[in-house]
């Protein structure tokens, strides 16, 4: 491939996505064989600046939240537009199957070749009406079989993102989310400096934390109640959550209403500066309900922390000398226990280990360079 190879890029490029910091860590590095431009699907214009910054043109859809026909015209429109400029390579970045249209308008009207990426071993959001459920669970199978069919190739971050998405593992490339791993290399100096500004001001004050979006999935208020379990075992401990969703106020409710947790929890939002963060971390709380990856788990081993997570969490993000697994059968009082026990530790950069694992943003875009070069030639 001599020539400039032009590769459009679909997520939902919303401010804090993770999707949207995969494309940007991932494709911003890729280097100038490549010539990228996005369709944004997410409704928000919150990282425009991110998009001009690496020289890329944006294509904008309705979401389909707003309005089905809106969106389906939109698509109609962009990619009519996309036509014209001759992309080799249109690559969807998906959590799920169930909006399969664009899939097949861009086979239509594009002669460019589909990579399907799938991000999620779930759906991003639920409803507790079974009507609706079973509707977007039809439309998620409908999806699993047109994607096999569709797609030029195939792609999952996690061998459970890769059934969630296509039903089977069977020519699907894993390849897994990748970070930067010298800006989570454990730094001691850092340390004191960020436990002072979370004023965290005695060495012997435990801090736990809990990173990602405050919605169901991800089970916050769990953490809470593990966290509750911990206080009772050590007095001299806060807990940290760093994010934002729809759970936020009731879960700061019940913080304010537990003598417990109301003096010792912080809700420290949505951050640009989670990799410093974590430096002044002592142990990471990671229960979810489902995780296509776990990218968050993977920033807290690279930054050296030991942590506790739920077996919905994909084997290949987790790093047995750090990482303690347990079921979400377990109660509160059982996963304290294993932080309890576990909690005093020497923290050591892990920068070598995680290199060697793969989990370097470096080896990502060189896996997702010879993707492109096996399906272009």
């Amino acid at each position: 491939m001599s020539k400039q190879v032009k590769i459009l890029v679909v997520g939902d490029f919303r401010l804090k996505s993770g999707l949207t910091e995969y494309i940007f860590e991932t494709f911003g590095k890729l280097g100038n064989k490549y010539s990228i431009d996005v369709i944004s699907y997410g409704g928000k214009n919150d990282v425009d600046s991110v998009i001009k910054s690496y020289s890329w043109k944006k294509y904008e859809v309705t979401s389909v939240h707003k309005s089905i026909i809106t969106h389906i015209k939109d698509w109609i429109k962009v990619l009519k537009q996309c036509s014209k400029q001759n992309y080799d390579i249109i690559h969807f970045n998906y959590s799920s199957s169930w909006n399969f249209f664009p899939v097949l308008l861009a086979k239509r009207i594009l002669k460019s070749k589909i990579v399907i990426h799938s991000h999620s071993s779930y759906y991003s959001n639920v409803s507790d009406r079974k009507i609706v459920m079973w509707g977007l669970n039809l439309l998620n199978r409908i999806g699993q079989i047109i994607f096999n069919k569709r797609a030029d190739a195939k792609v999952a971050t996690s061998e459970p993102a890769a059934y969630w998405m296509f039903r089977t593992k069977k020519n699907v490339k894993i390849i897994n989310n990748g970070i930067d791993l010298k800006k989570y290399d454990f730094s001691e100096n850092k340390r004191k400096v960020y436990r002072e500004k979370l004023n965290i001001l005695q060495d012997s004050t435990k801090a736990l934390c809990f990173v990602g979006a405050l919605r169901k999935l991800k089970n916050p208020d769990f953490v809470l109640e593990i966290f509750e379990e911990y206080r009772k075992l050590n007095k001299d401990s806060k807990l940290f959550v760093f994010g934002d969703g729809t759970m936020k106020k009731d879960l700061q409710r019940k913080v304010k209403q537990n003598s417990l947790l109301r003096d010792s929890v912080t809700f420290g939002g949505v951050v640009d500066n989670i990799p410093e963060i974590l430096q002044a971390m002592d142990y990471f709380v990671f229960p979810s309900q489902s995780e296509g990856y776990g990218l968050a788990l993977a920033e807290a081993e690279a930054a050296g922390l030991h942590a506790v997570v739920s077996n919905n969490i994909p084997n290949s993000v987790v790093i047995n000398s750090l990482t303690k697994v347990k079921s979400l059968k377990d109660s509160p009082k059982e996963w304290a226990d294993v932080i309890y026990r576990d909690i005093d530790y020497s923290r050591k950069s892990k920068y070598q280990e995680m290199f060697d694992k793969g989990f370097d943003i470096s080896n990502v875009t060189s896996q997702i360079d010879n993707l492109y070069n096996e399906i272009l030639e």
